[in-house]
């Protein structure tokens, strides 16, 4: 009967082990659908013909990450509005022009109170994927939870979500525990 017992708690810890969270820390608001974004070289990431150098510097980091890691070469493209029946990949703040008419157009608040200081929003769908923040560090932020969704998936297929974050409290830490 013990080890009847044992072995019922070993396969229950097991389930949980592997009930692990798409993003962490997780976040405020997600939503899974059932949709997919798929990573191939026909996905381009858009960026404003104004764009802002942290808004490169995000294109340019997705672009490495994807061609290091899982040989996907990605390009980057000018426009000024999202185009239809593409795969494509947006990021930056609320000043963009492209995030500000995303967001409009679909309902979605970024504001100073919601989601606030490094706060954003992170659509994934079969042929978009959004990160819209309301501060750069919210974008970057963003960009750290669609790389969670992209190690999970290996590069390939991305689960589709629709997330609203921003931070806990009042600053970002990681607690260690270093043994005595």
């Amino acid at each position: 009967w013990m080890s009847f017992q044992c072995c019922l708690c070993l396969c229950s810890l097991k389930v949980v082990a592997n009930e692990k969270p798409l993003i962490f820390p997780v976040p405020q608001h997600s939503e899974v659908t059932n949709e997919n974004f798929i990573f191939d070289e026909n996905v381009s990431i858009i960026i404003p013909p104004n764009a802002g150098n942290k808004d490169i510097f995000l294109a340019n980091f997705l672009v490495r990450e994807l061609s290091d890691k899982y040989n996907v070469a990605l390009t980057i493209e000018t426009r000024s509005d999202i185009p239809a029946n593409r795969k494509v990949v947006v990021m930056g703040t609320i000043n963009s022009p492209i995030i500000k008419k995303y967001c409009r157009e679909h309902q979605l608040e970024l504001t100073a109170k919601n989601p606030g200081n490094e706060g954003y929003a992170l659509h994934v769908n079969n042929n978009l994927v959004l990160i819209g923040g309301w501060d750069d560090a919210g974008a970057f932020f963003g960009l750290q939870s669609l790389r969670q969704l992209i190690d999970a998936s290996e590069g390939k297929k991305i689960q589709g979500i629709k997330v609203l974050d921003w931070p806990s409290f009042p600053f970002r830490a990681i607690k260690v525990y270093v043994p005595g």
